[in-house]
Order: C-alpha cells, then sequence, then structure tokens
C-alpha cells in the first residue's frame, strides 16, 4: 500500500509591505504506513510536520536587506535584530522541542510547538536589547567604518591646526609637530613652557606658529627660535595668513604681524560680545567672528578691521568653520547653525543640523561636514541640493573632541586614546 502524503498549508507573502494573501498547500513527505491504532495514537503528534512547517518559516522569511548604495540610508534599512532573532529562536527551539519530545514514551512531539514558541519569544527579546542599544549609538544614522591613521600623542591634547605640510597639537605638554604626508611622521615640538595653551594656528607657507593661551599670545618663528609674547591676557581665537595673525581676547578682534617682537597695542575692533572663534576666508580677506549670539562678519582691509555684517545664533557657540560662501558654527547641544554668506554683509541662516546629541567642533571640506560629537564620534554629512544629508558615524574615530579638515584630509583629536586621526575627506 502506498503510503498517503502529508500536507502543510501555509500563507506566502513575497511582499513584505502587503498584506498576507496567497494561501498555498504543499507535500512535506510520505508518512509511514501504520496499523490503524498506531495511526490514531499519531493522529495530533506528527513530527515531520512539525519540523517541516518550521524550515518552510525559516525559508520564507524576508532576508536581510542588502545595505544599498545610497549613503544616505539610515537605521531603518538595517534587518531589525529582534526579528531575526526572533526567527532563529524559533527554529533552534523547535529542534531543542522535537528531540526532547523523542526521548519520552510514548513519544510527545507536541512539545516541538512550545519550544518553537518559548526560542522566539527569548530570541525577540534578545535582539531587542541590541536594537535599542544600536538605536541609543547611532541616533538612527548608518554606521561608518572610514579608513583611518594615527599617531599617539604626549599629555593631554586640546587644539589642532593644520596648514599645507604641517598638522600642529596643543595641548598640556605644549605643541607637538607632524608631517601631514601619508603617515604623520613627527617633526619636532615647541612651546613645551607655555602652560594653559587653548588656540592655535600655523601660518601657510611661512610656518609661523601662532599660539594662545590663558596668558596671552605667543608667536614662534619657523621651524625653531624661541617664542615672543606679544599680548598679554587670556586669548579665545587665533587664524593666520602668511604674514598676519588674528586674534581675540574678550570682545576685541586684533591683528599682528607674524614678524611682531614685543607687546604693544596692536589694531582691532570690538564685535560687542565675548569671541569664542574666528574662522578665516583668505579668498575674500574675511573673517567669521562667533559670539554666544551672534555670526559676525569682519573684512580685512590692509592694517585695519570693519564690521559688514551679522547673523543670529542660537545656542551657545564653541567652533566655526568656513568654506566659500558657506559657514558652519558647532553650538554644543543645538547641533550645528549653517550660514549662507555669498552676500558676506548680509549672512542667511539655513535650516539647522541637529543629529549629534553635542557638537564639540566642526570642519568643512569640499561639499562635506565633519562634526566631532564627543564620545559619539564623528558625524559625516553632505549638502546635496539645498539640503544637509547625513552620511553616517563613524563612532570607531574616538572620542573626537577637533576636527579640522584641509586638503582632502580630515584631522582630529581622539581624546579617548590620546591620539591624532586623519581620515580622506572622500572615503
Amino acid at each position: 500500500m502506498r503510503p498517503p502524503l502529508l500536507y502543510y498549508r501555509f500563507a506566502v507573502n513575497p511582499d513584505p509591505a502587503r498584506p498576507l494573501g496567497l494561501a498555498t498547500t504543499v507535500p512535506l513527505l510520505a508518512a509511514p504506513s501504520l496499523p490503524a491504532p498506531a495511526r490514531r495514537a499519531h493522529r495530533h503528534t506528527r513530527p515531520g510536520v512539525a519540523l517541516a512547517a518550521l524550515l518552510t518559516l525559516a525559508a520564507i522569511t524576508p532576508p536581510a536587506r542588502a545595505q544599498q548604495q545610497d549613503s544616505v540610508l539610515k537605521e531603518e534599512n538595517r534587518t531589525p535584530r529582534a526579528k531575526s532573532y526572533a526567527y532563529l529562536g524559533i527554529i533552534f527551539g523547535g529542534v531543542a522541542g522535537l528531540a526532547l519530545g523523542a526521548t519520552q514514551n510514548p513519544p510527545a512531539y507536541s512539545v516541538t510547538a512550545a519550544g518553537a514558541l518559548l526560542g522566539g519569544v527569548a530570541g525577540w527579546l534578545i535582539g531587542r536589547q541590541y536594537d535599542d542599544l544600536h538605536r541609543a549609538q547611532f541616533r538612527g544614522v548608518r554606521p561608518i567604518s572610514p579608513r583611518s591613521i594615527s599617531v599617539e600623542l604626549d599629555g593631554e591634547p586640546v587644539t589642532l591646526a593644520s596648514n599645507d605640510t604641517t598638522v600642529a597639537v596643543g595641548g598640556t605638554e605644549g605643541v607637538q609637530l607632524f608631517f601631514s604626508g601619508a603617515s604623520l611622521l613627527p617633526t619636532g615640538s615647541r612651546a613645551a613652557g607655555i602652560i594653559g595653551i587653548a588656540t592655535l594656528d600655523i601660518a601657510p607657507h611661512s610656518e609661523w606658529l601662532a599660539l594662545g593661551s590663558a596668558n596671552g599670545l605667543y608667536i614662534f618663528p619657523p621651524h625653531r627660535g624661541r617664542g615672543v609674547l606679544v599680548n598679554e591676557g587670556s586669548i579665545a581665537a587665533v587664524v593666520t595668513t602668511p604674514g598676519m595673525i588674528f586674534w581675540a581676547s574678550g570682545d576685541r578682534v586684533s591683528m599682528t604681524p607674524v614678524t611682531a617682537d614685543s607687546t604693544e597695542p596692536w589694531p582691532g575692533i570690538s564685535v560687542g560680545a565675548p569671541v569664542r572663534a574666528i574662522a578665516l576666508d583668505a579668498e575674500r580677506a574675511l573673517l567669521w567672528v562667533v559670539t554666544d549670539e551672534q555670526l559676525v562678519g569682519l573684512r580685512i582691509t590692509g592694517d585695519s578691521l570693519a564690521r559688514l555684517g551679522a547673523a543670529p545664533i542660537d545656542g551657545g557657540a564653541r567652533r566655526v568653520a568656513a568654506l566659500k560662501n558657506r559657514v558652519a558654527v558647532a553650538v554644543g547641544t543645538a547641533g550645528v547653525r549653517l550660514y549662507d554668506v555669498s552676500d558676506p554683509a548680509h549672512p542667511k541662516a539655513g535650516r539647522p543640523w541637529t543629529v549629534a546629541r553635542f557638537a564639540y567642533d566642526v570642519s568643512l571640506d569640499g561639499d562635506r561636514m565633519f562634526v566631532a560629537a564627543g564620545p559619539e564620534g564623528v558625524y559625516v554629512a553632505e549638502f546635496r541640493h539645498g539640503s544637509t544629508v547625513t552620511i553616517g558615524l563613524a563612532r570607531g574615530l574616538g572620542f573626537a573632541s577637533a576636527i579640522v579638515s584641509r586638503e582632502g584630509y580630515t584631522y582630529l583629536l581622539d581624546r579617548r586614546t590620546n591620539t591624532l586621526r586623519r581620515v580622506e575627506t572622500a572615503f
């Protein structure tokens, strides 16, 4: 006598976004021919059906969606761990239940369903914990891992700057210098005896080093030699051109030649509130100055500065970056404020970028923006068709406290490991 076929009816759902609709009945396996009493005893215990149902469920599970090429994808394109682990739990729980039931006398294969249920619930709970942790870490932004090179630093780094060939890091051990080539080769150190270094810059081409501390503004000649104090008092920000240093103390922005060798009154202008940071637009001879409440544009004219225009800042400013017609201001918990400065006399505030929990610093290079977000790492965003699109979050870059971009590279301070890191801007 030919053994009868057992059938299993299930719903096929090829499109997870649509309701279940197509029900299909398929033969699963042939049951052995049994005497009538045995068939009655096994009427409700069909191990082949249970196991095949589990395997079929796993087979029709929608596969994890492959990461698409569009770099603006966010967290929702990642298959939730809760879902994946639930399916795995169903399979392993069902197999365990099937094995346990087979050891009973008579066999109790009905525990297969219970095992699958318990396994699915346990897998879902474990996966949900992973998903909650992932969401907390990445805030719905795609994880990215740009390749970086790094070099260890002495002491505690505080600030950094770069020019065409050199990267300078200021901190508790003075200023450490590195060649900005392929390997960040150390080239020396300066200012070892200065305490409270807060800001610095390296003049492009001429290599003069300007250093701002709690005690005053110091100028160091290129490559070697002792520094000179040219202004006493706490310095909040400093930027340089090949022949001039622009610096802020209190509410005043002043300018000093790189060849200055003594303290004296220097020409400058008051912006009406304590200055937090300065950015230089060398091509248009502009300074962008930020206070807690305003972005102020200053025109460099010979040996004087003239005020052009201003725009309000919603939140306490920390750092500022400028590139061509765009200015970005890191404002801590308020994210990054963006401005269109194509008309320097009338800066226009754009839509703010508010993804990071706290924006410590910001840099611009090409159409990309890099945000140093402290323990979160570095956020990378792009400016596309008038909007700011977040590409992803690089948590592997450590505790990013300061960042600067120049000539296709982005440099950052990782305070977690006390290292200087460099990544390519267009990774």
